[in-house]
């Protein structure tokens, strides 16, 4: 059996991330492992989605905006797998679950207020 017949969505999206950034840059590498996506493959996606939901894909936000939203990633995963009881190499023993959403919601308030800021601009 081909088992690429089993995963038609990773040739359109390796086709799709492809050509859409070689057409800007023809050295352009979405992922470096051929598995997972290096910063502009993400970058990519992420325009991507925000453009079918109707937003405006080349919105740019800048160091502190991304900063909040690093410091929001890593509290809920740190959280998330504590709460499971995943020992993971490397990670820090997260906040009690309750405590990670309750920051979490707090932290989501200020980019959003940091959103409106920016799109007001």
């Amino acid at each position: 059996q081909n088992p690429r017949k089993y995963q038609p969505w990773q040739d359109v999206l390796h086709r799709t991330l492809t050509s859409e950034m070689r057409r800007k840059d023809s050295d352009f590498e979405y992922t470096n492992d051929g598995v997972h996506f290096n910063p502009e493959g993400h970058l990519v996606v992420a325009r991507s989605v925000l453009q079918a939901l109707g937003a405006n894909p080349s919105l740019e936000f800048d160091a502190p905006y991304m900063k909040l939203v690093r410091q929001r990633l890593n509290l809920l995963r740190d959280a998330y797998l504590s709460d499971i009881g995943h020992m993971r190499p490397g990670i820090a023993k997260g906040l009690p679950l309750a405590e990670a959403l309750s920051e979490s919601t707090r932290m989501n308030a200020e980019l959003r207020k940091m959103r409106k800021e920016k799109l007001s601009e």
